[in-house]
């Protein structure tokens, strides 16, 4: 039984047999009114710990097109691709984010800024796109590339380090929980250490 190399933490049956008996087992405990298959976890915020620069900013830099790519006032490092922004937004309008990312080769990628409200993403200075969450996810139950296919343009980059500057709009609800990403456009995976430091 082979799975996608992309999947991890996962015994997989050892052949044929094993996964016929997995399945029917599985459609045993199906049978139920209220089945229990197994307890569902809590995905877990963090990762890989991710360097970033930013600064407070007022609503009006959702209008700006063009940012510089020289590194913002403060900075700082987060405990993976999901992380709680609201210590770096605190009481301003909006908050500015810059991550650096390396690409091994050239690359067509999407860039992902997954938030409750809108968000602004800049690549290498010039504006990549804008997301209004409301209007395709409901919750924080899978922030994925294929998600973003509407959202996010793939966009052909060449090796080497390149530039990621996110503006987040303070959330008043209080949750500030942002998910950033870099991926394959061709494959709609994460280039999971493309952030890494």
């Amino acid at each position: 039984i082979k799975l996608s190399p992309g999947l991890r933490d996962i015994a997989p049956p050892v052949n044929l047999d094993e996964l016929t008996e997995k399945t029917l087992q599985l459609s045993e405990l199906l049978k139920s009114e209220h089945p229990l298959v197994g307890e569902v976890k809590v995905r877990q915020k963090g990762g890989y710990p991710i360097t970033l620069t930013y600064e407070p900013a007022s609503a009006d830099i959702f209008k700006q097109d063009k940012l510089g790519v020289e590194p913002l006032k403060n900075a700082t490092t987060v405990s993976g691709h999901w992380f709680d922004a609201e210590p770096l937004i605190g009481d301003a309008e909006a908050a500015l984010l810059q991550f650096s990312f390396e690409l091994e080769e050239d690359e067509v990628v999407r860039l992902m800024a997954y938030y409750e409200q809108p968000a602004k993403v800049w690549l290498n200075g010039n504006t990549y796109a804008a997301y209004e969450p409301g209007n395709w996810s409901a919750g924080y139950h899978g922030p994925s590339f294929h998600r973003f296919l509407d959202y996010s343009p793939a966009v052909p980059l060449s090796r080497g380090r390149h530039t990621f500057t996110v503006a987040l709009k303070n959330n008043t609800s209080g949750n500030h929980d942002v998910v950033v990403g870099v991926g394959d456009a061709r494959k709609n995976l994460w280039i999971s250490k493309a952030l890494i430091a």
